[in-house]
């Protein structure tokens, strides 16, 4: 279909009544990736409006919806027309998969990936709240994962596409409150939307299967999650509207406030933390109360500052395992801003981010890896880098010398990793594919082989996989 504008609609992509649907479109029929999505709005006939009318109504909210793709995370709208009566919005075409996609498989995420989901949500609602007011039908489906940068945007507009020309019942069943009936829609349902889609991503259920008729959702037992957390998704999910926030800044505000200290403790393990302070494990309950203080007492910064930037590299490194290393890079640098004991660990986020994104970028990595390895003794992860980085550059020996250094300290059982060696096995993976490279295939054989008997009950599951994979592939090329 042809429209007076130019455009040809492609094929209908959405629409939950016959007067809104959306389109792929493009400017020339019959091409196969349209570059656009075009919103058909038909005025509704009750009640009755002359086309006049309508049309006022129409840019009215045309013109709201202009705002909105300011956003960078909301799409722009490029242009907007009428024809026959029938009304037309027009806006760039987002690449990428629907968070639909992302929690259809059922796979629980852990704690860390649905704080950084829900707080990307929250921040593109924050600006929709101020331009457009309440959304009041956010879903799975609402957001799409852009595949240029990896961040979450915005596709649907909600109870702002001109509801006024075209009345719509809100809410999607699971994502809207249950009783709907006596609630004032509001900016509370939109965060109820919030707390169901984060709960969906912490249990791998739908919600719709978690809700018992007008009562709380029923999930706790299903997910492993701090009591700070949980406590925010249940008052975010809270049945009565007047239990819930009232605006996202008061989520935001929770979410940071409750997550600083009991995200610390969960993702770091008590040998880390006793090694990372420099205290013995049995003080970490003073510690932790230390830390506590902290957030609340100017006296205690430094404590602050080590804890602020150890989320930040949790938070880089659900990026770079989502692969969107733009973001783990920018964690990083963030995280360096605090001026922690955190400092080396944020350099060797931020380094094997940029390896990822591109691995010829070695100097930069090198400088990174090198200031790393000064700030902490027999510091394994540091060596590792600069193995890689020298295995990079065909320095096949350097790089050897790096992964030993870190295969002999682990020879010792007082090094508080032994139990954790995974650092370990990067370096010998990494001889070995060295070994390899230079036919020395007996030596990369015996390498694994070694590592894997006398280190077998600390390696994990797939690791262990992966090192008798790499040992069958040598078998195959030894004569």
């Amino acid at each position: 279909m042809s429209s007076d504008n130019g455009y040809y609609l492609n094929s209908l992509i959405g629409g939950k009544t016959p007067f809104r649907q959306t389109y792929l479109a493009d400017n020339q029929p019959g091409v196969l990736t349209p570059e656009y999505i075009i919103k058909k709005i038909v005025p509704h006939p009750h009640p009755p409006r002359s086309f006049e009318e309508a049309k006022h109504l129409f840019r009215q909210e045309a013109d709201r919806l202009y705002k909105l793709g300011k956003h960078p995370q909301i799409p722009a709208q490029l242009d907007e027309f009428d024809r026959d009566g029938v009304f037309y919005l027009v806006y760039e075409r987002i690449y990428g998969e629907s968070l639909a996609h992302e929690l259809k498989d059922g796979k629980p995420w852990n704690e860390a990936r649905v704080i950084v989901l829900i707080q990307e949500i929250l921040e593109i609602l924050k600006f929709f709240h101020t331009v457009g007011g309440p959304h009041l039908d956010i879903n799975p489906h609402s957001f799409i994962r852009r595949r240029s940068d990896g961040k979450l945007v915005l596709i649907d507009f909600g109870a702002v596409r001109c509801h006024e020309l075209s009345p719509m019942q809100w809410g999607t069943p699971g994502y809207m409150p249950p009783d709907t009936a006596r609630e004032t829609p509001g900016f509370h349902s939109d965060i109820y939307a919030v707390g169901s889609i984060a709960i969906q991503a912490l249990t791998g259920v739908q919600p719709t299967q978690l809700q018992e008729g007008n009562s709380s959702f029923r999930w706790r037992n299903l997910a492993q999650v701090s009591d700070s957390l949980a406590a925010t998704l249940d008052k975010m999910v809270n049945p009565y509207f007047r239990n819930r926030y009232d605006s996202v800044d008061e989520v935001l505000r929770d979410l940071k406030k409750n997550q600083l200290f009991s995200q610390f403790f969960r993702h770091l393990n008590l040998s880390q933390l006793s090694v990372y302070l420099k205290l013995p494990p049995k003080f970490l309950s003073i510690v932790a109360i230390l830390f506590l203080v902290a957030l609340s007492t100017p006296i205690f910064t430094r404590a602050y500052r080590n804890l602020q930037a150890y989320l930040l590299i949790q938070r880089g490194n659900e990026f770079n395992h989502l692969q969107d290393y733009d973001q783990a890079i920018s964690a990083a640098e963030q995280a360096l801003k605090y001026r922690s004991d955190f400092v080396a660990q944020a350099m060797l986020l931020k380094a094997y981010a940029m390896g990822q994104k591109n691995s010829q970028n070695t100097q930069e990595r090198y400088k990174l890896c090198s200031a790393a390895e000064a700030l902490r003794e027999n510091y394994a992860a540091a060596w590792n880098c600069l193995g890689n980085i020298a295995f990079l550059q065909g320095q096949f020996e350097l790089a050897i010398d790096y992964f030993d250094q870190v295969i002999q300290v682990y020879k010792d059982p007082n090094n508080p990793w032994y139990n954790e060696p995974r650092e370990e096995i990067w370096a010998v993976w990494n001889k070995a594919d060295i070994l390899v490279k230079q036919t020395k295939y007996s030596d990369a054989h015996g390498l694994l082989t070694e590592f894997l008997n006398n280190k077998q009950g600390n390696i994990p599951g797939d690791l262990r996989e992966q090192t008798n994979r790499k040992i069958k592939e040598i078998e195959a090329l030894m004569p």
